[in-house]
């Protein structure tokens, strides 16, 4: 009597036990389920294993081949992806005061890897802002769950307006923008003054609540309705500057004095020259 074996057709699948960390690391696992066909199986991985189970797997496609006591075979694919890619990127950086205060400021925007991230400054801060930042080259480590990290560098500069701060606008004393200057009858910003601008407009930024006003001022040479047209337009100009960067209009209102209020005397270059200036006082502080 001749006995039959039954042996069911042959059939693998493969799933993945175990992830990838980090990109560009081979953490992964994968598994294999093989049902049907005739023990004992033979495996041949793409990767040259030869065991039901692969690991040390980085990123890509595998292939799986099984064969069994009787030769049948049977194939399975599978392909292993891992985490985005940790980048980092400075934002809001700010300006020290000098090399002997380390005042400077910055965030960082973090994208990928794995949450929750860990921080750390070159400054000893371990929050995603810093604000004890020194003059200079810095650099900030962000690390995620997994170990991953990722570091970005960047410079602090030194600030153009060291007097611009809250506390000095609010005692009511206007601070006088010596960098910004025009050329004669022009109300074009030139662009050595930009850096001071754009410090303003960060203070700006970084304080929401503040409404300051810009005004223009001239020496005494000039006819008094050309003084007063060209103040004007000159403390708009810084105005609109600040509104172009995104400082909402209502918190940059600009003025002209004209030749009304002096500085210095008007009898020397160097006297006109103070009093062609533009200058920013506080108008309130919003609750």
């Amino acid at each position: 009597m001749t006995i039959t074996e039954d042996i069911l057709p042959l059939t693998v699948s493969i799933k993945q036990t175990e992830n990838i960390l980090c990109p560009g690391t081979a953490s992964a696992k994968l598994e294999s389920a093989v049902k049907g066909g005739k023990p004992p199986y033979a495996f041949a991985w793409s990767n040259s294993s030869s065991t039901a189970s692969a690991s040390g797997i980085g990123e890509g496609n595998y292939s799986l081949q099984v064969t069994d006591a009787v030769g049948q075979k049977a194939q399975a694919e599978f392909k292993v992806t891992g985490p985005p890619a940790l980048k980092v990127e400075p934002v809001n950086l700010r300006s020290a005061t000098n090399d002997r205060i380390s005042d400077g400021k910055g965030g960082v925007e973090v994208k990928g890897g794995s949450e929750p991230y860990t921080y750390s400054w070159n400054s000893g801060e371990t929050s995603h802002l810093a604000s004890k930042l020194p003059l200079g080259p810095g650099r900030v480590i962000v690390t995620d769950k997994n170990g991953c990290t990722a570091s970005a560098e960047f410079i602090i500069k030194e600030k153009v307006l060291p007097e611009l701060t809250a506390t000095r606008l609010a005692s009511g004393e206007p601070i006088r923008m010596e960098k910004i200057q025009f050329d004669a009858d022009s109300i074009v910003i030139k662009p050595e003054a930009v850096p001071s601008i754009d410090e303003l407009y960060e203070f700006l930024y970084d304080n929401p609540t503040i409404i300051i006003e810009v005004s223009g001022h001239t020496n005494s040479l000039p006819a008094d309705d050309y003084c007063d047209r060209i103040s004007t337009a000159r403390a708009k100009s810084v105005a609109d500057y600040l509104i172009n960067k995104g400082i909402e209009s209502r918190r940059v209102i600009s003025i002209g004095h004209g030749k009304r209020k002096p500085i210095a005397p008007n009898q020397t270059p160097e006297g006109r020259k103070k009093n062609q200036r533009v200058e920013i006082r506080l108008i309130k502080i919003e609750e």
